[in-house]
């Protein structure tokens, strides 16, 4: 927008000096025809704002002129401390000065940030992957993000409607006092709270989003960061909870885990003698007695089970099944 440029101009001429046409244009991503439209705006404007002739001259504003335009506004200052440093920046010497540099910012706008906004901290980014837990993304993200973030921002009652795969009741709607965004791995997460309960939603589920007229009390002892670690670690106990001891060859012990995980058939680069002694013994996790079954009968006798035994005769049962199937024929 063309206002957004101006006020940018502006700001690069308050900040670096004269410029000239060209330095200008680069720096804002324009042709230098349409900075001297913008100059000529500024002026009629009457912003103090000139030319000087000439290899060392530029446009400049005049000595002792501040716009004041880097003056933070409250939403400005929630945007900029709602920015995280994520743990990799935190291990450079970069992140204790960040840290401090927020800090600063924090005391200098302490008029913007009372006790009654709440705590600013409402948005996270978490940089762990999936990757422990196997897949768990979402779909595209909704176009309502932006009125989940001013809710949530400004302690507002939402009511969200979203979809229950697996459910006789295709739709839900419920009532919910938003307390964070959590971003991972490029999907969007609505940390809220319902009846008393905290609960986390993706939002590709969520398809309809309405602002009540009601707001509701941020908690001053929820910490969205803190919450949303020891979520991510009950999911991963969900998702890994049912424990199988195998024997696997020893050729194949450093990508058995991989293969199995993603459920894909294993291909061989070379010959493996199932009789061979040199079996080697790996515990794996899978989220159910079921999923361990399916996915293990891809192996064939490239694995055996130890433990669960229940486990064991369960594959054994299917391969007499199959066996006694076709000799059947």
């Amino acid at each position: 927008m063309r206002a957004d440029r101006l006020i940018s101009l502006i700001m690069i001429l308050e900040s670096k000096g004269p410029q000239t046409a060209k330095e200008l244009a680069d720096q804002l991503e324009v042709s230098p025809r349409t900075i001297y439209r913008d100059i000529e705006s500024l002026s009629i404007s009457g912003v103090p704002v000139y030319g000087t002739p000439g290899p060392e001259g530029g446009y400049q504003l005049m000595d002792g002129y501040r716009s004041y335009l880097d003056s933070l506004t409250k939403e400005e200052l929630q945007a900029l401390l709602s920015l995280n440093i994520v743990e990799q920046v935190d291990q450079l010497e970069i992140g204790s000065r960040l840290k401090t540099a927020i800090l600063k910012i924090r005391s200098s706008y302490t008029h913007l940030t009372s006790q009654e906004d709440g705590p600013v901290e409402r948005l996270y980014v978490d940089p762990v992957g999936w990757d422990s837990m196997g897949s768990h993304k979402f779909g595209k993200d909704p176009s309502q993000i932006n009125i989940l973030y001013r809710a949530v921002h400004g302690s507002q009652r939402l009511q969200i409607t979203y979809n229950n795969p697996g459910v006789a009741v295709d739709n839900i709607s419920k009532i919910v006092d938003p307390y964070g965004l959590v971003a991972k791995e490029n999907r969007w997460y609505l940390v809220y709270n319902t009846r008393g309960k905290i609960c986390v939603i993706g939002l590709s589920r969520i398809f309809a989003v309405e602002r009540l007229n009601q707001t509701f009390t941020y908690p001053a002892d929820f910490n969205l960061k803190q919450f949303w670690k020891d979520w991510c670690n009950q999911l991963v106990e969900q998702f890994s909870s049912f424990e199988v001891r195998l024997l696997v060859p020893l050729q194949l012990k450093t990508h058995i885990a991989n293969l199995v995980k993603k459920g894909k058939v294993p291909i061989f680069p070379y010959t493996i003698d199932f009789t061979d002694p040199k079996w080697s013994e790996v515990i794996l996790y899978f989220e159910s007695f079921e999923e361990a079954r399916n996915k293990l009968l891809i192996f064939g006798g490239a694995v055996k089970v130890i433990e669960p035994i229940a486990l064991k005769y369960s594959l054994i049962d299917y391969a007499e099944q199959v066996l006694n199937a076709y000799k059947s024929n």
